[in-house]
Order: structure tokens, then sequence, then C-alpha cells
């Protein structure tokens, strides 16, 4: 009797700790399709193994075969943020990193302290029904394992500092809500920015459109995002349910991942939209990290979960569960006086 999907996955889910513990891999998944990078399956139900570097001795300390589930292993060296403090390479399209009113999807954009990463998309926040922008924790907030730089109010930047985004002209929102990035146990690397007028707001992704409902991932599904860097990319699903260690302000574990081959993503794509490569395209999630080898994208599920925002428009919530728009257009001298009041407070 052959294994079906859900028995491998629960077997994955069994062994996932096991394999991590192992010196250089990186990464756990599962599969179930035909690629010549990680091994003729022929449909059926495998594990793949991500590692760093392949030595003799790992390859010897990993199995083949889990309970009668094959096992690939595929090397694919340091899987780490797209964005951070280094610096992005070269755009295949100068729009993307160009100053852009009304604000799109898919182009430069960052809070002061980092060089750029990319502007996802607008979402709806469920908490008030306004449209919000989306991008990574790590291009706007900073509240990333052993960095917490993130505070409500927050300047973002369009385009990014990088690619000449400067205070006060390319203010396109302050910080709004975020999830910290912890060592262990993370689902998503999110975060989202009032915008600073309903004016430069749009739905559009560029070389996309608007975002679609949600769809589910399966290996071997062709996707497509809109990044900084490399543009408009399509490539396929390589796994799902993955784990991976992921190098940023320290490294830290990621659950629940979707993993894409490259060629698919860079530095300074961090945040891209990632669809199915089909007229009209369904929401699959963002990009956040990755290697030369895979590209790792957050589910949409979860990021919609967890920052209680949402893809396609929601209706608007009860009149008294909204914030006052004079609060939220606020925010920023709100924050920007708490900081005077800090330093008066260590000068006094």
């Amino acid at each position: 009797m052959e294994t079906t999907p859900l028995q491998a996955a629960k077997i994955l889910e069994k062994w996932r700790q096991h394999l991590l513990a192992l010196e250089n891999v990186v990464g756990v998944g599962y599969t179930h399709h035909a690629s010549a990078e990680i091994g003729i399956l022929g449909g059926k139900p495998g594990i793949v193994v991500y590692v760093e570097r392949l030595t003799k001795a790992l390859e010897k300390a990993l199995p083949r075969v889990i309970d009668k589930v094959q096992v690939i292993v595929k090397e694919v060296g340091e899987v780490k943020l797209f964005s951070t403090t280094v610096q992005p390479l070269t755009v295949t399209d100068p729009r993307r990193v160009q100053r852009i009113r009304p604000v799109v999807g898919g182009v430069s954009c960052g809070s002061p302290d980092i060089t750029a990463g990319t502007l996802t998309c607008s979402v709806y926040d469920k908490r008030t029904g306004k449209l919000v922008w989306l991008t990574d924790n790590h291009v706007i907030a900073q509240d990333w394992f052993q960095a917490r730089r993130a505070y409500v109010g927050k300047l973002v930047l369009q385009p990014g500092p990088y690619d000449g985004g400067r205070f006060p002209n390319d203010i396109i929102g302050t910080l709004y809500r975020w999830k910290r990035v912890e060592a262990k146990g993370n689902f998503v690397d999110a975060a989202i920015a009032v915008p600073s007028s309903n004016d430069i707001v749009t739905r559009e992704v560029m070389d996309i459109g608007e975002p679609g409902p949600l769809a589910v991932p399966e290996p071997g599904m062709r996707v497509k995002k809109s990044g900084r860097t490399t543009g408009l990319t399509v490539s396929e699903v390589e796994a799902v349910g993955a784990t991976f260690m992921v190098k940023g302000w320290g490294k830290a574990e990621f659950i629940d991942q979707i993993v894409v081959k490259q060629p698919f993503g860079k530095p300074g794509d961090s945040g891209s939209y990632v669809c199915t490569d089909t007229e009209p395209p369904s929401t699959i999630g963002k990009m956040f990290a990755g290697s030369e080898k895979v590209a790792l994208v957050n589910y949409a599920f979860h990021i919609e979960r967890i920052l209680g925002i949402s893809f396609t428009p929601v209706p608007p919530p009860p009149a008294y569960t909204r914030a006052p728009a004079f609060l939220l257009a606020s925010l920023p001298i709100i924050a920007l006086t708490v900081k005077m009041l800090i330093w008066r407070e260590k000068e006094i």
C-alpha cells in the first residue's frame, strides 16, 4: 500500500526535529512532484532535506528512506534574509527603484534602518476595514530576533534609502502592526503600515494586477512574483510545509513555509508578492528569504491570520471597533513625542 501525501506529511512532522539537529541541515520540507534537482519521485510523496553544505559525514548520517518515504537531499548554501543592511543587487527594471505615486506593489521600499526591500501590496486591515501597506518585518520594522528597532509610527519610505528615498518627501506611511520574529516557531516575517495619504494607495501590483483570493500551494505549481531587484519572475513550488533556519539578526526558525525553485528572487526582493501563474492570479504569499538554490515564501493564510489583514476586500467592522482617523494620522507625532520625553528623562 502506497504512502498518501497526508501520511508523508505526518512522517515529516515526526522526524523534523531529528533531521534539523544534524550539522549543516538548514531545512526540511515535503514534496511529491518530479524534479531533476531533487530526484525523480514520479508523483510519490517525498521528504526533502536541505543542507548548507553536503559533507561526507552528513551524507552518511542522513537516511535515504524514512518509514517507506523517500528522502531527497539538496545542497542549497546559506539561507538568509533577502533584505537587511546588505547592499541589494542591481535591478533588472529601473521603474521599480524610482519614486512612484500612487504607490504600487513590487517596488522599492524600506525603513531608514535598511537599504531596500519590496513593498508587497496594499491589503485590508480587518480591524478598520481600511487599506494598509504590507511587506516584511525586516523591511520596515526590524523587530527580528536579536534586533529590536520597531516602534509604532516608524517611517516607511518609497523608494527605500538605498534607492534614494529620503525624509520627508518620500514618506508613504508609518509602521502600525507587526509580528516579532523569535528564535523558534515563526510562521511569518511580516508587518503593516498606515498610508500617509489615501491618495497614494492603489491595489495594483506591478506587472501582475490586483491581488486575488488565496490559493493552496502544491509542489509543482507554477508561481510568479513581483519584486524590487529581479522584477517579474516565474518558477515552481518545490516543497511545502517546510521548516528552515534563516539567518538575519541571528538565526531564527520558520515553520510551515513554501519553497520555490531558483531563479526566483535575490537580495532586495524581500516582501515580493507571490501568486499563481494564472489569469486572474490567486494569492500564495510573500517572499522573505532564500539562497542561490531556493526562495522561501510565507503562506498568505498565516499572514492574514497573524496580522489580522485580508488580501481581498472585507466588510467594514462595526463603528465602535474602528480607530479614529485622526489617531492613526497622529501616530508619527505621538511616537516622536515619546522619544523626546525619553531623551529628556535620560538627560535629567
